[in-house]
């Protein structure tokens, strides 16, 4: 189990604006000094493992975070927080602290302020060294208030599309990967279906060798 408590004091940041090609020229870049606004962020993650049977291990990972403002201000610039986000994507652990991995999505696809995730798998050893591990995963994420959030944080009423959504909006992935621990590390494959972003797609990822956090 991990909970994590944290507190602003005197936020302030410089917001950087590009030009709309997104091309980084010097001159079409500005930069604004603006107030967040304080906020008190928490982050709740646990993991329990329950072994079926010596080769099926049942997985069971819910976590939350939530972001909680001071003040209801749109003078704050609530909106521009873009550093103090929760960030998800990638089949890999990422070990960088408010940034979790989410089958069938690029690393950092999903950024929010709030959010629930619940997540179950069943890891599998038919023989030696060789894994199968089915996934189901649920998020649904933020980027509002907590008041407007929670309100909908269960069953969102909307879809997640690319950040085009404040609004409680949902996404799930259900998928399998399949691992085998080599001599030159962990070799995984994996097949998830993404849903809940208008254009459900499968999505492929293989890893192959040593897996080392930087």
């Amino acid at each position: 189990m991990n909970i994590r408590l944290a507190r602003t004091l005197l936020n302030k940041t410089d917001y950087i604006t590009y030009n709309p090609d997104g091309i980084e020229d010097p001159a079409l870049i500005g930069y604004e000094n603006i107030t967040i606004g304080n906020f008190t962020r928490i982050l709740f993650q646990y993991e329990r493992r329950v072994t079926v049977n010596p080769k099926v291990t049942w997985i069971i990972n819910p976590e939350f975070g939530f972001m909680f403002a001071d003040k209801r201000n749109p003078s704050s610039n609530y909106s521009k927080a873009a550093g103090f986000e929760y960030h998800f994507g990638g089949s890999l652990p990422n070990f960088k602290r408010y940034f979790f991995s989410f089958y069938g999505l690029n690393r950092n696809q999903i950024n929010a302020y709030q959010f629930i995730h619940l997540g179950t798998s069943l890891q599998i050893s038919p023989v030696a060294k060789f894994f199968i591990t089915p996934h189901i995963d649920y998020i649904s994420v933020g980027r509002e208030y907590f008041d407007d959030y929670i309100e909908n944080a269960l069953l969102p009423k909307h879809k997640w599309v690319e950040e085009e959504l404040s609004a409680a909006s949902y996404l799930y992935s259900i998928g399998s990967t399949f691992s085998y621990n080599s001599i030159i590390g962990p070799i995984n494959i994996d097949v998830t279906s993404v849903g809940g972003t208008g254009n459900n797609k499968l999505k492929f990822y293989i890893g192959l060798g040593l897996f080392m956090p930087i």
